[in-house]
């Protein structure tokens, strides 16, 4: 048994209080006789011992004590050994970056907090608490305690760059809180489809306006001009002016400004940035006042164009050589198919017309395979055409449109690259009948199929187009790309590593630990030391922490305690005080209408 207001057993000291009235009886009953003369010969002293005798049994005292015992049980709000799991509290609290906006003063997150620690204000004496924080991963910041001052303690004083998973907080705190009874509150922004109806959920928030900056990249716009774009939306309810510096850690920093529409977005393209030996780290800032001021950054890295060695195996690969050593830093080797041995250390492998059945280490791409290959193309098309636009990164900036394919090999979807590359492996430079290439992400290298040979006039003319120019050129980036010992971008939030240290132009500082938490990356430029090469990494604030209108209208009513039955013994006790009184009533009114 236990009491959530203990204190009121001080009631049971009216107790013996209780029962010296009983021993004094109050006034004496009556008695008429014959004569007092007997009365003269008891002594005194003997007269006024009736003060010191025993207390009376009477049906009244008995329920009077019984009544104030009742009374006494009922103030102390007693709880079985079952209400005690109810007294069981999970407090969960979204600290993504989207709370800290301020359209609920000071913050969202400031607004959580406080009905978070008011929750626990309320909370029953004994209640035991436990805190988590719900960020890129949720994290159990407190276990259950009855010391909730050291909840209070640990609730977050600032937001995370970060997104939250909802779903995977409400499963931790529901696997903390262990059987019925228990109440998971969740205080958050964001939308909470399909969650657990065992959590109570308060929402902040309401008709926000921000402005954000994303998917900063760099791409080549020119003979070693490469052009920074940059996605600036609106959402709010009303045109933004919005002004965006760009600044290189090597350059001049670049201005302009933009208008964009509500419930829109705006590419922006800032050229004349140059390639560079180093890591470039490209901060963009718009000077908007808006409610969230965390994603008016974005960042980028251009990475370094380092010397690569480029290996290409063929009978006929003049032109492809000449080609592919259009990259200055590219180290081009041309290898006869019969005196072919792979090795170590090669960036990109270009297999033209013929294929081991065993592929090298690193990226690889192969032109036109044998048919006995298994790499070899489904079946072929003839006076075909290459259909829409493709987003593939292999394929950027690369016209399609203009290109003839008069004969090029294509694959089914049944074909073993696409049936057993799973989502690894996409099919590329469509025709009506499909694919004629194949892209597949192999363990952490890239594989390019052609079914075809662009550089044999019978099948197309792509040979005589920009496009295979470009082509080419995103191939050898995306082979340099994977020589790097760190990705040139990640998403805030993620774990940090200690081999990344905060670059001059971070921004924010990586791996805050306050309040009690590793938030990961905070969004910003970091620093790679590995192996004597110094690589830069940029982290961004998620997409989806922008749109802040996405939350509740409007700022729910504050969450109380609702002990669920824990606390519902005292009304019996109470009843039962209640009916002892009446029953005295009665009982003693009954007697003196019977005298």
């Amino acid at each position: 048994m236990e009491f959530a207001r203990p204190g009121a057993a001080f009631l049971l000291l009216l107790l013996p209080a209780l029962v010296w009235l009983h021993t004094r009886g109050g006034r004496r009953a009556a008695r008429v006789v014959p004569s007092l003369a007997l009365w003269h010969d008891v002594p005194e002293d003997t007269r006024g011992a009736a003060a010191a005798r025993r207390p009376p049994l009477t049906l009244s005292l008995v329920l009077q004590t019984a009544a104030l015992l009742a009374a006494t049980a009922a103030l102390m709000a007693p709880g079985s050994s079952a209400s005690g799991a109810a007294r069981r509290i999970v407090v969960v609290v979204d600290v993504s970056a989207s709370m800290a906006a301020t359209d609920v003063a000071p913050s969202r997150l400031a607004a959580a907090t406080e009905a978070a620690r008011s929750l626990l204000d309320s909370a029953p004496r004994g209640a035991r608490a436990a805190l988590i924080l719900a960020a890129h991963e949720p994290h159990l910041a407190v276990g259950f305690t009855r010391d909730l001052s050291q909840l209070r303690a640990a609730l977050p004083h600032s937001a995370t760059d970060a997104g939250a998973d909802l779903d995977a907080a409400a499963s931790l705190a529901l696997a903390v809180a262990g059987g019925a009874g228990a109440q998971v509150h969740l205080y958050t922004d964001g939308d909470t489809p399909g969650l657990d109806d065992r959590v109570h959920v308060r929402r902040f928030g309401g008709s926000a306006s921000n402005v954000a900056l994303s998917d900063l990249t760099v791409a080549a716009s020119g003979v070693d001009v490469l052009a920074a774009r940059l996605r600036v939306s609106n959402y709010g309810d009303a045109v933004a002016r919005v002004p965006v510096l760009l600044t290189p850690s090597a350059g001049a920093p670049l201005a302009k400004a933009v208008s964009v529409p509500p419930g829109s977005h705006v590419d922006m393209t800032f050229d004349g940035l140059a390639p560079s030996v180093h890591d470039v780290a490209l901060t963009a800032r718009a000077t908007f006042e808006d409610d969230l001021d965390r994603d008016n950054y974005a960042y980028a890295v251009l990475p370094a164009r380092r010397p690569m060695e480029v290996v290409v195996v063929g009978d006929r690969s003049g032109p492809l050589a000449t080609l592919l050593a259009l990259d200055p830093l590219a180290d081009v080797v041309s290898v006869p198919t019969a005196e072919y041995l792979p090795r170590d250390g090669v960036a990109l492998t270009v297999f033209h017309g013929w294929a081991p059945h065993e592929l090298p280490p690193g990226d690889v791409v192969i032109l036109d395979p044998q048919r006995s290959s298994p790499y070899a193309p489904s079946s072929s098309a003839v006076h075909t055409r290459f259909v829409g636009a493709e987003t593939h990164a292999l394929l950027r900036l690369v016209d399609l449109a203009g290109v003839t394919a008069r004969a090029v090999g294509v694959y089914s979807p049944e074909h073993p690259l696409l049936a057993g590359g799973g989502g690894s492996a996409e099919g590329i430079m469509r025709t009506p009948l499909g694919p004629a290439a194949v892209s597949v992400a192999d363990d952490g290298r890239g594989i390019l199929v052609l079914g075809y040979d662009p550089f044999d006039l019978s099948a197309s003319d792509m040979s005589l187009q920009p496009a295979l120019v470009v082509l080419f050129a995103n191939v050898v980036e995306a082979a340099r790309m994977r020589t790097r010992a760190m990705p040139v971008s990640v998403v805030a939030g993620a774990p940090g590593s200690d081999t990344l240290r905060p670059h001059a132009m971070a921004g924010r500082r990586a791996a805050d630990t306050r309040d009690g938490v590793a938030s990961g990356l905070r969004a910003g430029i970091y620093t790679a030391e590995m192996s004597g090469r110094r690589e830069l990494v940029a982290a961004n604030v998620p997409p989806g922490e922008s749109d802040l209108r996405r939350q509740a209208d409007a700022v729910a009513p504050p969450t109380e305690y609702s002990a669920g039955g824990a606390d519902s013994h005292w009304r019996w006790y109470a009843l039962a005080a209640v009916c002892l009184l009446s029953a005295e009533w009665a009982t003693h009114h009954r007697r003196r209408a019977a005298g």
